[in-house]
């Protein structure tokens, strides 16, 4: 399934409320056009978690989104999951800062490697721990 929906002109929904849990568009081959086309269709609607893992939306697609969280587009969205995006540390400032300044809570799964580039295995609360030290270099801070 290799779609990006730039190449429809995307609907506008005026009276309309979704009330979505989750909208996954994972493994699509979406670019930031495509991003663009969803946060057009989906403004202000009842989304709680969106996952465009492993898509190609890159640093202009996180850029997009982040603007997006910045003006409360997803007022209700709790989870955004971007990893496998060839988002580069660009990218990846542009949601810090956003997240950041923003009173909207929110996670953000940006990267799922530890830096040696093993995958992050353990019990939940060992998961936590190493997600915490990721960010924690992310962000430059002490946790």
């Amino acid at each position: 399934n290799h779609y990006d929906p730039k190449v429809i002109a995307p609907p506008t929904i005026s009276n309309v409320t979704l009330n979505l849990c989750l909208f996954d568009l994972h493994n699509n081959n979406i670019t930031h056009l495509g991003v663009h086309n969803f946060l057009h269709f989906f403004k202000g609607q009842n989304i709680k978690e969106v996952n465009l893992s492993n898509n190609q939306i890159g640093d202009d697609g996180a850029k997009l989104l982040a603007d997006s969280l910045t003006k409360s587009e997803m007022p209700n969205l709790k989870k955004l999951q971007l990893e496998g995006n060839k988002i580069t540390d660009e990218g990846e400032n542009f949601i810090i800062k956003t997240i950041k300044g923003i009173a909207q809570h929110i996670v953000v799964l940006i990267r799922d490697l530890k830096d040696d580039g093993k995958m992050i295995f353990g019990s939940r609360e060992e998961k936590i721990i190493e997600y915490k030290k990721i960010l924690a270099k992310i962000l430059k801070i002490h946790i």
